[in-house]
């Protein structure tokens, strides 16, 4: 972790997400001196489940992994977050420990907000707080489909969802399967790599994605949507 990278002021931020910029002028002023630019190196470990949360992280740039880890280091991983996305909000209120661990896929650039300037801005600014409900939100709906996915689908309705989820615009910009190993992929449908390859292979076969080394490419979307559906 790179914590002497230099700050680049709010107001001039390029990277800002749709609720920084709901701030007046002052109000980012105020986030510039409860905020410091830190840069992690892919594989490095952003966050750990349990560990106490001091504030907010947001991607600026960069890929990250975010994961639950059970017994026998077993991991399931839950979304993937990149370029405007939050690490820390589940801290704000309550529990102030992380409920999940963060690694970077590649080298990643976050501001490490400290946690009583978010909880500021909400009270002070309703878009501001508006527009963090509604990230929240959509991070919930997608932690609902993935509990959805590994608890009532079979092995190809759950490689489907996880091939359907990084077909994203915002992971095929990142050109996301470069980053990912089988593991991942795995460790994404919540099934062992042996079961998640030999998925992919049938997949190949069938026409409906196309590999070549850590590379997948989705040749049709319908028939994942089908399998997805079927369970």
């Amino acid at each position: 972790m790179d914590n002497t990278a230099n700050n680049i002021s709010c107001r001039n931020c390029n990277s800002a997400s749709v609720c920084f910029k709901k701030l007046l002028p002052d109000e980012l002023d105020y986030l510039d001196k409860h905020k410091s630019r830190v840069i992690f190196s892919k594989g490095e470990t952003i966050c750990k489940e349990g560990n106490f949360s001091s504030g907010v992280k947001f991607i600026t740039d960069g890929l990250v992994k975010v994961y639950i880890e059970g017994p026998n280091k077993r991991k399931i991983i839950v979304k993937l977050v990149n370029r405007g996305d939050f690490l820390g909000l589940s801290s704000l209120y309550g529990n102030t420990t992380y409920s999940y661990s963060a690694t970077a896929l590649r080298d990643t650039d976050a501001c490490m907000i400290a946690r009583e300037a978010i909880l500021d801005l909400i009270l002070k600014s309703g878009d501001f707080g508006h527009e963090i409900v509604k990230w929240y939100c959509e991070s919930y709906r997608l932690a609902y489909k993935k509990l959805e996915s590994i608890g009532f689908k079979n092995l190809p309705g759950r490689v489907s969802d996880v091939l359907l989820y990084l077909d994203q615009p915002k992971f095929r910009e990142e050109d996301v399967f470069k980053y990912l190993t089988r593991s991942d992929l795995a460790e994404m449908a919540g099934i062992p790599m042996e079961s998640c390859v030999r998925v992919l292979s049938e997949f190949n076969e069938s026409n409906i994605i196309q590999t070549r080394g850590k590379e997948i490419r989705l040749l049709n979307t319908d028939m994942l949507k089908r399998i997805s559906r079927a369970g």
